[in-house]
């Protein structure tokens, strides 16, 4: 956490230049940047990269050390800030603090550094490791056999864990709970849920055969949720993100632990276009390396990620610096706003020629302080658990090089004289991407001349981290890049800019050597081969970026024991043909299918082979595909929270379907027993849109939420959440019921009837009309109303006759009597009717059978859509539109409503329709205003809807001294001070008018 002012970071530097110098000139851009010095006073004592490195994986005790910050994926150790036995010393409780949440995942758990793998949802044995250790979930392990006092032995797990992920809001944990054993009342669970704070909550067994001692406990994690931003900077929070511009950005905004710089202040354009480029994908060896972003195996990485734990007690500042060193980066900070540029290949911005210059050139060439022939990177390695790792440029054995990239050829160059950089950095875990930043650090200090110019108004248009061209005779430059690293405005106009020389090839990304591996010296019988241990299949859907989503199938390879198998042959056949085809022959143990045909059955079978090419047996699975056709996950934690005077907010979480549309959200005017089939339609949220949406306010009701896929699959359960809470500081200026005025306005492609309880409702007209039919008035069969269900009859329409859309005109007006804000709270009771959906004509054998609701009735395949048009004068009236919105403008309001069939055989059925206009409460105030020794007359700045409430505070009276109040309108008051002598005098005072309404007009 960090009290830091809200300055730029960078002034500390500018301060002690400013202690120095009394420049002429005026600072433009300051800048700190990934090898830019910066002075400061030293702290001593700091301890080295390894001593870093290894202090994240161990236990510290405490609690109230202040929690890391870790992005990306570490294995850290935490600090145990709870430990405690339960009172006959069977069970060991301990709560782990990890860091700053929310965490994304819990990938692996090690005691003693020794993987966790028998963890289980149930207390039984035999588990396989999970890949995620999920959120707010129980997991059992580290099963041992247990002596009975008959001296039978028993399998039962002594350990307990539950790992929670950091949230705002999170749950308590499960574990440290009178259920599992704890029996003491220093933990309350219901008080302790250290919100904000990943942990691990864990319950040991004791066993002197399990734990010779108090466990030490670390864990693979993927660290904070991050908010991460798109080419035209709209947000997406709570991404799980490794890219180091994102990172950075988090850590400078956050208000917890970073700087907590307002995101207004932050020039989003730039971080979002230094964020593409560590997503570079590159192909570091050709074949598979470690992923640092999640442990796994393949062929590419991105160019950079930020895998990093932040000690929350470092300076803001030297955290920054951490940061930017992962990325190269360089932030500056310009026209109000942080900046950020990382450095890459680029192309001029600006060309500068001997005639743009205005006086001399300084020219500095390369110093042996920051010139090497040699650098080393100490880096967390995530191939040696994240043990201090070393990379270096030129490699040691540097042969496959160029001449002039080996060391001794730079060397010798250098005059026989070691010139060798040593680099530290706890950001970086992949070797790979530890030795191309050593290479780039090497080019650029060996083509590190620096120039320093002046010239005319034009170069105010250039930023730090901007390339320009620079031609001039005297140095030989002929359209010489070079990167912006300083720029100043001199009191006369001119621009002094201070360039750093530039070279694309600084960095270009070129193959690596592979990590040399230590080969196994068992040799299994080369004729005799191991036949995978397992097929398994799974089926899910993809997603393009152009919205095509398809049915994937994929099959996991159970890796065979010989250790002469390079490649494993897997092939496919769909039920109904006759020979395999072989989808792929490769070394990896996942492969993917796509454009499977869902509901057809098909079966895997694969084989291994040596380095020999002899081949297994093959071990088979088989799998109906499911894809498409399957309903969507049922929302979870769907809940609402009352903002200001007249909003609600809906958050929910997301399903994990690739194939969603949209959320439909609906509601009903109830608070117990709502049912789906009898809500009304309030919003559709696009999946993009996230997981939560804002509306209007309304109190005593039930939303409800599904999820609805692109073919129309809706969840099978809607999730529901009720509100009885109003904060609307409201005067409710008048009502409306116009249920009792349906049979007064007008329909169009409407009607008005009678449901089967004589409630008079509107719904939907048909298409055709039973008297439009063909044939005698008895020819059309099924509903009457439905205007015949026969393709003889009515051969166009006969099984989707409901109209698309229809609409019912309100009969009566509002006249709010003024021209002014109205907020709008508008309910409707309504059910949904599908009469072609009949329980009589199912082709299920049984009641039972069936599926409910029995007679159709499916809310989602209808909608009402309230609509709104405003006037100031009952005249010239606005075109309809969706009443989206909760607050108009206007005196006059005219509302309708449009029905919708989404299906052709799904009506609405509306009973009832009520309307409130409502004046949110508004406050007017003025301080130390002086009265003047006569009347002071007070005008509102715009009127209230009545005569407000008012309060007057004299600020310099002295004794006998009173005011009177007079002439208090919607429009003002008037004000008298008097001394003793009741003669007018000048005081100052502060009033506050609380009433309701702005009149606009």
């Amino acid at each position: 956490m960090c009290d830091l002012p809200e300055i730029p970071i960078v002034d500390e530097i500018i301060d002690i230049i400013e202690d120095i110098f009394d420049p002429i000139i005026d600072i433009i851009e300051d800048i700190i940047g990934w090898l830019i010095p910066i002075p400061e006073i030293p702290d001593f004592d700091i301890p080295d990269i390894d001593v870093q490195n290894r202090g994240i994986l161990i236990n510290k005790v405490s609690s109230g050390a202040m929690l890391p910050i870790v992005y990306g994926m570490r294995r850290v150790g935490g600090t145990i800030c709870f430990l405690e036995t339960s009172t006959n010393n069977e069970y060991l409780f301990m709560v782990l603090a990890l860091g700053e949440g929310e965490f994304n995942a819990c990938k692996k758990l090690f005691i003693e550094d020794e993987q966790v793998t028998d963890l289980n949802t149930s207390d039984s044995s035999g588990a396989t490791s999970p890949t995620t250790i999920a959120n707010n979930t129980l997991y059992y392990g580290k099963f041992a056999d247990t002596t009975n006092e008959d001296g039978s032995t028993t399998n039962s797990s002594h350990l307990l864990v539950e790992f929670l992920a950091g949230a705002d809001n999170q749950s308590a944990n499960q574990v440290v709970t009178s259920s599992n054993g704890y029996d003491r009342s220093t933990w309350v669970s219901s008080t302790h849920r250290l919100f904000g704070v990943s942990y691990l909550a864990l319950r040991f067994k004791y066993n002197a055969s399990v734990y010779s001692s108090l466990p030490r406990i670390t864990a693979l994690c993927q660290g904070r949720k991050i908010t991460t931003y798109d080419s035209n900077s709209n947000a997406t929070a709570n991404q799980y993100s490794s890219n180091p511009a994102f990172c950075l950005l988090d850590y400078l905004t956050n208000t917890r632990f970073g700087k907590g710089i307002n995101i207004n202040n932050i020039d989003i354009p730039s971080f979002y276009t230094a964020s593409l480029i560590p997503n570079t994908n590159v192909t570091p060896t050709g074949s598979n390396v470690t992923n640092p972003i999640d442990g796994s195996s393949g062929t590419q990485i991105n160019l950079m990620d930020m895998c990093i734990v932040l000690d929350a007690t470092n300076k803001v500042l030297d955290n920054i610096r951490q940061l930017l060193f992962v990325m190269r980066g360089m932030l500056s900070f310009s026209a109000g706003k942080y900046n950020l540029v990382i450095e890459t290949t680029g192309s001029s911005v600006l060309s500068i020629s001997e005639s743009d210059i205005i006086g001399g050139l300084g020219i500095r060439s390369e110093n042996k302080t920051n010139k090497y022939n040699r650098v080393i990177i100490d880096f967390a390695d995530i191939d040696k658990n994240f043990q201090t790792n070393t990379a270096q440029f030129p490699p040691i054995d540097d042969s496959g090089l160029t001449s002039a990239d080996r060391h001794a050829t730079m060397k010798s160059s250098d005059g026989g004289e070691l010139l060798e950089g040593r680099f530290s950095t706890t950001g970086i875990t992949s070797i790979y991407q530890a030795q191309e930043h050593a290479e780039v650090i090497l080019r650029r200090s060996r083509n590190a001349l620096q120039v320093s110019l002046k010239v005319s108004g034009e170069g105010m248009n250039l930023v730090v981290g901007d390339i320009i061209a620079l031609t001039h005779a005297t140095p030989g430059f002929s359209n010489k890049l070079f990167r912006v690293s300083n720029v100043t405005l001199n009191k006369d106009h001119t621009v002094n800019l201070n360039l750093q020389e530039h070279q694309d090839n600084f960095y270009t990304f070129a193959t690596q050597s592979a990590v040399p591996t230590i080969s196994d010296t068992v040799l299994p019988n080369p004729l005799t081969v191991s036949a995978p241990a397992s097929v398994t299949l799974t089926d899910d859907l993809i997603a393009y970026n152009d919205g095509t989503v398809l049915t994937r199938l994929n099959i996991v390879v159970g890796a065979s024991t010989d250790k002469f198998v390079t490649q494993y042959q897997v092939e496919v056949k769909k039920a109904g043909e006759t020979n395999f085809k072989i989808l792929a022959v490769g070394s990896q143990l996942t492969y993917q299918m796509l454009n499977v045909i869902d509901n057809n059955l098909y079966t895997v079978r694969v084989k291994a082979l040596n380095t020999l090419g002899v081949s297994s047996t093959y071990t088979q699975a088989t799998r109906t595909i499911v894809g498409a056709t399957e309903s969507p996950e049922d929302v979870t934690d769907f809940s609402c929270e009352v903002i200001g005077n007249n909003q609600i907010r809906l958050t929910w979480t997301a399903v994990t379907d690739l194939d969603i549309s949209f959320y439909s959200i609906r509601y009903q005017p109830v608070t117990s027993g709502a049912l789906w089939s009898n809500s009304t339609n309030l919003i559709d949220v696009p999946r993009k849109n996230g997981t939560s949406t804002v509306v209007s306010l309304m109190d005593n009701v039930t939303y409800m939420i599904k999820a609805v896929d692109k073919l129309g699959n809706e969840s099978i359960n809607e999730l529901s959440v009720v509100n009885t809470i109003s904060n609307k500081q409201i005067f409710n200026a008048t009502s409306l019921n116009e249920t009792s005025s349906f049979s007064l306005g007008s329909f169009d492609s409407a009607t008005l009837t009678t449901d089967s309880d004589d409630v008079t409702i509107i719904k939907l007209d048909t298409k055709t009309l039973f008297e439009d039919t063909i044939g005698n008035f008895d020819t059309p069969s099924g509903f009457f109303e439905l205007g015949g269900t026969d393709n003889t009859s009515n051969p166009n329409n006969f099984n989707s006759n409901i109209a698309s859309s229809g609409f019912y005109n309100f009969f009566n007006t509002f006249d709010m009597g003024f021209v002014g804000d109205i907020n709008f709270t508008i309910k409707i009771t309504m059910n949904s009717d599908n009469n072609y959906d009949q329980f009589d004509d199912s082709p299920f054998e049984t009641f039972e059978a069936h599926p409910s609701p029995f007679d159709g009735s499916d809310g989602s395949s209808c909608k009402v859509i309230v609509q709104v048009a405003t006037s100031t004068d009952n005249n010239t009236f606005s075109n309809f539109h969706n009443c989206t919105a909760s607050t108009y403008n206007g005196r006059y309001f005219k509302f309708r409503i449009k029905l919708q069939s989404l299906d052709n055989q799904t009506t609405p059925q509306v009973n009832a329709i009520s309307i409130s206009a409502d004046l949110d409460q508004r406050t007017v105030f003025d301080d130390d205003v002086a009265s003047g020794t006569s009347a002071k007359v007070i005008t509102f700045p715009k009127p209230f809807f009545a005569s407000p409430s008012l309060n007057v505070i004299g600020q310099n009276m002295v004794s006998g001294d009173y005011y009177t109040v007079t002439s208090k309108t919607k429009n003002g008051f008037t004000i008298n001070f008097y001394n003793s002598s009741n003669a007018n005098v000048n005081r100052t005072f502060d009033y506050q008018a609380v009433g309701y309404g702005v009149k606009t007009a």
